[in-house]
């Protein structure tokens, strides 16, 4: 209605201006440590799926190499399933995000900035090096379910859910869990926050909002509680001269004050 009244040139105002609709609850990072993230690799590593018969089980290596990219490029997963053959730069060590997947849809990534080339570390490129089968196209996906289609990542959270069971990980955590993770280990060890919005596609105000508490590490929030506790302070110049010392001054020092005496407070002479 608002839209064909301005295009007919009849003025118009917004009629929800003094509408407020009630803030969002949005959950915020849950990361796994890094012990907890290893032991769900390891699980995957080892796991023999179901597949045709009812005994017939085999062990899938796709789920591990994805499980693995996950938690060590922080990409999206729907970035990850939508991932080509062709995508892959070993050589290089990069993995270039141009579309993701949902629900069995193809689309351009969720931002401008999430296409990008993924930055690989050693061990990750080796882990995604047997995934290229002899005769595999470009056009192939990277990582494929025990069925050989794409994976989905909605079907792929089930068996992330039921390894967190049977390691009694708590609390359960989704998919997107690897991406905190990631990202969480990443500040901690202080990796550039310009470099790692590259790497992830997330602008570094969204990494500082939801991601900035873990910056702080508890040897760095020791030394500056040892600053804020020291009993004496260093004087002199950053120019190399040699430093004293001194007793600190009380933040409110007690000096002369007035004592009452009657009506009027006196001064102590």
């Amino acid at each position: 209605m608002m839209r064909d009244a301005e295009q007919d040139d009849i003025p118009v105002a917004f009629p929800f201006a003094k509408l407020r609709w009630p803030d969002k609850i949005v959950p915020g990072p849950s990361p796994f440590t890094m012990e907890e993230r290893d032991q769900i690799l390891s699980y995957f590593r080892a796991k023999r799926w179901k597949v045709g018969g009812f005994n017939d089980t085999k062990p899938h290596y796709p789920y591990y190499a994805f499980l693995y990219t996950l938690f060590f490029t922080g990409m999206r997963p729907s970035e990850a399933v939508a991932a080509r053959v062709g995508n892959l730069n070993l050589n290089a060590r990069t993995l270039q995000v141009e579309r993701s997947r949902h629900l069995g849809e193809e689309a351009a990534p969720k931002t401008p900035r999430a296409r990008r080339a993924v930055r690989l570390t050693q061990s990750n490129a080796g882990v995604l090096e047997p995934l290229i089968e002899l005769k595999a196209q470009p056009g192939d996906y990277l990582f494929k379910s025990v069925w050989g289609a794409p994976i989905d990542a909605a079907n792929f959270y089930d068996l992330f859910r039921d390894a967190q069971r049977a390691l009694s990980i708590s609390p359960l955590r989704d998919l997107y869990s690897a991406k905190d993770t990631y990202i969480s280990l990443a500040l901690t060890n202080g990796v550039s926050l310009t470099w790692l919005s590259e790497q992830t596609g997330v602008a570094i105000t969204t990494i500082m909002k939801h991601y900035g508490r873990f910056i702080h590490s508890s040897q760095a929030d020791d030394i500056e509680m040892s600053k804020i506790e020291a009993k004496t302070v260093q004087l002199g110049h950053r120019d190399g001269h040699r430093k004293r010392s001194r007793k600190e001054k009380p933040l409110f020092p007690l000096g002369k004050v007035a004592s009452p005496t009657g009506f009027e407070p006196v001064l102590p002479t």
